[in-house]
């Protein structure tokens, strides 16, 4: 309890709160600009999380809306005005959003969610001005060591996570690297290499050089190396900016005063301390988040093709599938009944849902519930023809499969074919 209440310079968590908050509002108005509206706004169906399938996208206005304040207190939250309120709407107004729509999953946007949740517990109102920094920090001088330590742990995690994940057969090989270089026409054997063993090393090798002062400066070169490199391949829009940001927090948390050369600071903690209901309820939910990038051990599939265990467990650039999906409605009498996929969701969405298994079963709810209000008892059978990672195509549900029947679960899916 005294470690994690220790007080520490609060300079590199304010140093945080303005530059994340930037790229994280800049995450909401990027995806706006690259028409993501569209999927919440345009599409007569939308894919739900198993314990949300409450949390849907409201109508177009009040899609507006949401996104409208979610910019505004972004920009609240970087200049640290009103910010225990800012930082809890931005909190709850980016997270409605993450939730609204299953399809749009992306493990930088669930980073992004968490961080913001840790954020809004943290007195960080500083308003965005470097002579206030250059000599100290008004407000809150200090905090305590367990903020910047739930932060450190998310970061840590994602990376450890992201390297186990590359253990699997299908990177080891060099499959998959030279498949996503492929698709930047890059064709290299030795950059396929450098991409197989760099990545994987890299992910796992990190935190433990970053941990270590001796080696601290080196480990953060090579981090930004790493995610330069994810710029120039992938044309990512903020995760790298923020991975490097958030590096910096490996080193001392006064670092942005010394970089000022202004390191005078009085240590006075002036938050309240963690107690010990608030050190059990963080130790839970530590467990929590290292069990879950585990779960798919439970399942005997492999989760890169059943996706049971892929979301909320860090596995990036794990899998390249292409597929190809079609519905099949047969009422009692024998009749099919064409399906038209694109009537009801918009191709980003059909792209998404057609090589995974939940995503089809919900879509074979809906066509049956459609058909249930014209009266109708009707069979829904889907073929998905998936390739995963460059290799043949193969069915991914057992065929004669009744999915109407079917329902959503924590457990695998019976019927899903073996790889």
């Amino acid at each position: 309890m005294s470690l994690l209440n220790h007080p520490i310079d609060g300079a590199s968590l304010i140093f945080l709160r303005i530059f994340a908050y930037a790229l994280m509002t800049w995450e909401i108005i990027n995806s706006l600009i690259h028409g993501d509206w569209v999927t919440y706004t345009a599409s007569k169906f939308h894919f739900t999380y198993l314990f949300l399938p409450w949390l849907t996208p409201l109508p177009p206005f009040g899609m507006g809306i949401l996104f409208s304040v979610t910019i505004i207190s972004g920009i609240f939250s970087c200049l640290g005005l009103w910010f225990r309120y800012s930082s809890f709407v931005f909190f709850l107004s980016f997270t409605s959003i993450f939730l609204m729509e299953a399809s749009e999953y992306i493990n930088h946007l669930y980073f992004y969610s968490l961080l913001s949740f840790w954020m809004c517990f943290m007195p960080l109102h500083q308003e965005f001005s470097l002579d206030r920094l250059r000599n100290k920090l008004p407000l809150k001088e200090t905090l305590p060591l367990w903020m910047l330590f739930i932060i450190l742990f998310h970061v840590s995690a994602a990376y450890f996570f992201a390297g186990v994940a590359k253990l699997g057969p299908h990177w080891l090989d060099g499959s998959l690297p030279r498949l996503l270089l492929a698709g930047r026409g890059i064709t290299s054997p030795m950059a396929v290499n450098l991409m197989t063993y760099g990545g994987l090393f890299f992910d796992l090798l990190i935190v433990p050089l970053l941990l270590w002062r001796r080696t601290r400066i080196f480990a953060f070169a090579a981090a930004l190396v790493f995610h330069f490199t994810n710029v120039l391949l992938f044309g990512l829009v903020t995760f790298p900016w923020i991975m490097i940001l958030l590096t910096t927090l490996y080193f001392d948390p006064s670092w942005p005063r010394q970089l000022l050369k202004k390191t005078a600071m009085t240590p006075d903690l002036s938050v309240q301390p963690l107690s010990r209901a608030g050190i059990a309820l963080l130790s839970l939910y530590l467990i929590c988040q290292i069990a879950l990038p585990l779960r798919h051990h439970l399942h005997d599939l492999d989760p890169s093709w059943s996706e049971e265990g892929h979301q909320f467990s860090w596995r990036m650039k794990t899998r390249v599938k292409r597929s190809l999906i079609r519905f099949i409605v047969r009422d009692e009498a024998g009749r099919i009944h064409p399906v038209r996929i694109s009537d009801y969701l918009t191709s980003k969405q059909e792209k998404d849902m057609s090589g995974k298994p939940d995503l089809i079963l919900q879509f074979a709810h809906f066509l049956r519930d459609e058909h249930r209000l014209q009266g109708r008892q009707v069979r829904v059978e889907a073929s998905s023809l998936v390739s995963l990672n460059g290799r043949a195509y193969r069915q991914l549900i057992r065929p004669g499969t009744d999915l109407a029947r079917e329902e959503r679960r924590l457990l695998p899916y019976e019927w899903v074919a073996e790889y």
